[in-house]
């Protein structure tokens, strides 16, 4: 039959008896705590009791089942005998016809045994197994001690801090985080504040750095996975965020992205709790872009359509902006064809030139990832128009 299930000392013993056959001898077990309840007590003991006819000889006995027994554990209590009137402190006498023998171990119990009690060679051999089990943890979970950051399994009243081995994030089930990290090892076997902590760790996956195709724009490989022991996640969310906005996985990159912060959001709208991943800052490279020219003159000038008609020879200056990822290379100025400037400048594109004659004034500016052209305008100035 089993029997029910006591703990000691920070560990949970698992009692369960068993016989060759109908006996009159009844075997139990139970836990002494010398403090009175489980959680106050400093020392315990476990005690079998056995109830038995007085026949001509009884006796304890302890056999190993996985681990060995201490050799003084052996020494004390191995093969104990108790008869009718003994002074044995094993066994204590009772009235005719019964009599009771208690066998006392008193330390915490760090092996898995077999505690058996038989009488003669007339009654079947009754056997109580018991397992103990430390406090500890599983799936990344850890306790580190209090001192240090060394793991530890616990005995009852050991104390440490919880700490995840995976870099994850301490969270239960329903989102909420411990107000503290610390904990004690419990008689029940348990960490004080394990149930239901997981440690989640959220990942973002997926590079960082991109080149645009001609159309300046690309597809990315991102996307967002979370491990740990997340059988217990109820009710939350799992976002992909650029900057401050969600995304989908694999989401559309522009130029304007570049050096925007991504990262990935684990979130519960019941508790507020949100907890990220580590980000990865977008590199985005594109050829330049978002060219914008100004023309200025040294004197009067007329604007029809794409044309400049300029009263008298003059002295063209544009000034040019763009964006670009990474910085300009080279910048070349045409006029009709012929390049009348070029040079290696990483932050801007001007043009002075003098113009005395008709001028037909383009560019390009390029840098490792392409090229844009600028576009094409006509100067002409008034007085070579009027001697025609």
């Amino acid at each position: 039959m089993k029997m029910k299930l006591v703990a000691l000392c920070g560990f949970m013993l698992i009692c369960q008896t068993s016989s060759a056959g109908t006996s009159k001898v009844s075997l139990t077990a139970s836990v002494d705590y010398s403090g009175g309840i489980a959680v106050e007590f400093n020392m315990g003991s476990v005690i079998f009791t056995a109830i038995f006819k007085p026949l001509t000889s009884c006796g304890w006995s302890i056999s190993e089942t996985q681990t060995p027994i201490p050799a003084q554990t052996q020494a004390i209590f191995f093969n104990r005998t108790c008869r009718p009137n003994t002074t044995d402190f094993t066994c204590s006498s009772h009235t005719y016809p019964l009599l009771v023998s208690t066998l006392r171990w008193p330390n915490i119990l760090h092996t898995d045994v077999d505690v058996s009690f038989s009488c003669g060679t007339t009654e079947p051999i009754q056997t109580i197994n018991i397992k103990a089990k430390y406090c500890s943890t599983s799936h990344h979970l850890q306790v580190h001690s209090s001192m240090n950051e060394v793991l530890i399994n616990g005995t009852y009243g050991t104390t440490g801090n919880f700490a995840c081995s995976n870099n994850g994030t301490l969270v239960y089930s329903n989102g909420l985080t411990p107000s503290l990290f610390s904990t004690t090892c419990q008689a029940n076997a348990k960490w004080q504040g394990q149930n239901e902590l997981q440690c989640v760790l959220v990942e973002l996956n997926g590079k960082n750095n991109y080149t645009l195709k001609s159309s300046n724009k690309g597809d990315t490989d991102f996307s967002c996975s979370v491990s740990g022991n997340i059988s217990a996640l109820t009710n939350s969310n799992l976002t992909l965020q650029v900057g401050n906005e969600a995304k989908l996985p694999n989401f559309q990159i522009q130029p304007i992205d570049h050096g925007k912060e991504v990262r990935c959001l684990l979130s519960w709208q019941s508790t507020n709790t949100k907890i990220p991943s580590e980000s990865k800052t977008l590199i985005v490279n594109y050829r330049p872009t978002e060219v914008r020219t100004n023309f200025n003159f040294t004197g009067s000038y007329l604007l029809q359509g794409n044309t400049y008609f300029l009263n008298g020879s003059q002295t063209l200056e544009i000034d040019c902006s763009f964006k670009s990822n990474p910085k300009l290379s080279n910048t070349t100025w045409f006029n009709n064809s012929e390049i009348i400037s070029e040079y290696q400048r990483e932050q801007n594109c001007t043009l002075i030139h003098n113009i005395s004659s008709p001028a037909f004034i383009n560019g390009t500016i390029q840098n490792v990832v392409g090229t844009t052209e600028i576009k094409n305008i006509a100067i002409i100035p008034v007085s070579i128009i009027s001697k025609c």
